[in-house]
């Protein structure tokens, strides 16, 4: 196929922070625009008569977030904002895939996912359950914290297990799913770029490993599975954002998640045991759940993707090669993007090595 970064150029962005999560914070209550109303109207969400109150949620340049409060309860409304690089056609596809995604997902493992109340792809309109931050914090804030749990990491990786086994090699989910242009939009041809920027000698490798998963149809795949997308509830992890879901190499979905807490290892060093312990955690869980494909090969699979996480993120001025320590982070990423290891323990032991040198 084409080189990956030539035919998906114009897409190309990262997604900015502030979508990745809806912040706590939030603006005061205001009159309802004319656009919501019409939108709950037509998801018969609005009762004749019910006067809601409208939040809205900080959020980025491609999406906005409110939380309604209407007569019968609180709902998430997400929409999904049309720029430059993502025409209005691309909605339908990315809202389709999400809200697909979340019903999907539920039935195999209830509770994994909001509850989605309503939707209309042609406006990039989704309406979920309301999870409140303060019963539903994510992940990412809970490590941000301090609190390393590897139970949240076991518990991930057997909910996505079970997910990626009830999809493996589904025709009716490769139908389903066959629009790429989120994923590609919105995760790969970032991630790509990300990688390049930081390994430029491995330009050649990186563009083959993306190339790679934008051919693959294995299972149904998140897209985005990292800490910030991961909320802790009282019952265990519950994922959101999933408008990079599609039908492909589940072990992406292994390697983000994965790549998210090896990269955490950098500045934190206090917590390095309880993440590795974490990273164990979600190995183990997960694997436990692959009976589509020989256990080992996925594994190799997913070690040979997790460096291409490693290197997006190390990419930018906090990591870059200006100090030893970050030339030494970067050298042993473009080794593992060389020459992979076949196994998650023995990628782990490797850049445990690179952070603490002997």
């Amino acid at each position: 196929m084409p080189d990956l970064l030539t035919t998906f150029g114009k897409m190309q962005r990262t997604r900015p922070a502030g979508e990745k999560r809806r912040a706590p914070r939030a603006a005061a209550h205001t009159d309802v625009p004319t656009d919501v109303a019409s939108a709950l109207r037509q998801m018969q969400l609005l009762a004749s008569g019910d006067s809601p109150r409208i939040t809205m949620i900080p959020s980025g340049l491609a999406t906005r977030a409110t939380r309604i409060e209407l007569g019968w309860g609180t709902i998430f409304l997400k929409r999904a904002l049309a720029t430059d690089a993502l025409a209005e056609g691309f909605l339908a596809e990315r809202t389709c895939a999400e809200s697909a995604w979340f019903r999907i997902a539920c039935g195999v493992a209830p509770g994994i996912a909001p509850t989605v109340l309503g939707s209309l792809p042609a406006a990039g309109v989704l309406a979920l359950e309301y999870l409140d931050p303060e019963e539903f914090p994510s992940w990412q804030s809970r490590l941000a914290a301090g609190r390393v749990e590897p139970w949240v990491g076991a518990e991930l990786g057997h909910l996505i297990g079970r997910l990626h086994a009830a999809s493996s090699n589904s025709a009716s989910v490769a139908e389903r799913f066959a629009a790429r242009e989120p994923f590609r939009a919105l995760g790969l041809v970032p991630l790509v770029a990300a990688a390049q920027a930081a390994a430029p000698d491995a330009a050649a490798r990186i563009v083959a490993i993306g190339e790679r998963l934008d051919a693959t149809r294995g299972a149904l795949v998140h897209g985005a599975l990292a800490p910030d997308n991961v909320l802790v509830g009282p019952r265990g992890p519950v994922l959101v954002d999933a408008d990079c879901a599609h039908s492909g190499d589940p072990m992406y979905d292994v390697a983000s998640a994965l790549g998210a807490l090896a990269l955490r290892m950098v500045a934190h060093t206090q917590s390095r045991v309880a993440l590795l312990n974490a990273f164990d955690a979600f190995h183990r869980s997960y694997f436990a759940h692959v009976t589509w494909e020989m256990p080992e090969a996925a594994e190799a699979r997913a070690a040979s993707l997790v460096p291409l996480f490693l290197a997006a993120g190390l990419d930018g001025t906090r990591h870059s090669a200006r100090s030893a320590d970050a030339r030494r982070l970067l050298d042993t990423t473009l080794a593992l993007l060389d020459a992979p290891p076949a196994r998650l323990e023995e990628l782990a032991r490797t850049w445990l090595g690179a952070l603490s040198p002997a």
